[in-house]
């Protein structure tokens, strides 16, 4: 990954975090703390893992989550970390 790349990625991130942020109706210290855990489908220090911290940075920064867990599940060009998503949340509530 490029550092254009590697920006453009740090910046729609932090976009999104934010939008997320303030489009949710009602300001985001007023909900309920969310726990969140984002799966990285790849080895720590690459794309996705850095992509992946900033996300958490920024999501913990605004107020839009509590608590946030980078879980990182390298192999098979990220397949590996879809199929660990699929099976490890079926059946869980969703907000």
């Amino acid at each position: 990954m490029s550092r254009t790349d590697f920006r453009l990625a740090r910046r729609s991130f932090t976009a999104a975090a934010l939008a997320l942020a303030a489009t949710s109706g009602v300001p985001a210290f007023a909900q309920a703390p969310l726990d969140l855990k984002i799966i990285a489908p790849a080895a720590p220090g690459g794309g996705w893992d850095s992509a992946s911290r900033m996300l958490q940075q920024t999501l913990t920064a605004t107020g839009a989550a509590k608590n946030v867990q980078v879980v990182n599940v390298p192999g098979a060009g990220g397949t590996v970390g879809l199929a660990q998503f699929v099976n490890t949340t079926k059946g869980e509530a969703t907000r």
